[in-house]
């Protein structure tokens, strides 16, 4: 691993670190998406499947994993809100559709396919 030390605690860490920025770099490459917010995703990814696993999940934790994925995305609450109630409304896709491009070029993937059918739904997450 390159490292001097011989603490085990530390060694673990430092493996734990490579193997979250080996899956980040897995992920922004498949989705040619921005390193940075791959690594913020994946990090937002464990987290949700250790809720998940420990049946620790409460409503709490989804509204912030959603607030974490939409901070993420650069996209605000009332622009989801607003492209919610559009399809509600009139049941036109446009707004979501609108939507999710505009996440995936904030993310740096050049579409949102990824994002909506993959990415979304492994934080638990549907449009």
């Amino acid at each position: 691993m390159g490292t001097d030390t011989h603490d085990t605690d530390l060694q673990r860490a430092e493996a734990q670190e490579q193997n979250l920025a080996d899956r980040a770099q897995g992920i922004s490459s498949q989705y040619q998406m921005d390193y940075d917010k791959a690594l913020e995703l994946t990090k937002l990814a464990d987290k949700v499947q250790a809720m998940t696993v420990q049946g620790q999940m409460t409503e709490d934790d989804r509204d912030a994993v959603v607030a974490s994925a939409m901070g993420a995305a650069g996209v605000t609450e009332e622009e989801v809100n607003a492209a919610v109630a559009s399809v509600a409304q009139n049941g036109n896709q446009k707004a979501i559709n609108a939507l999710m491009e505009k996440a995936a070029k904030n993310l740096g993937m050049p579409s949102s396919a990824g994002l909506r059918d993959q990415i979304l739904p492994s934080l638990g997450i549907q449009l």
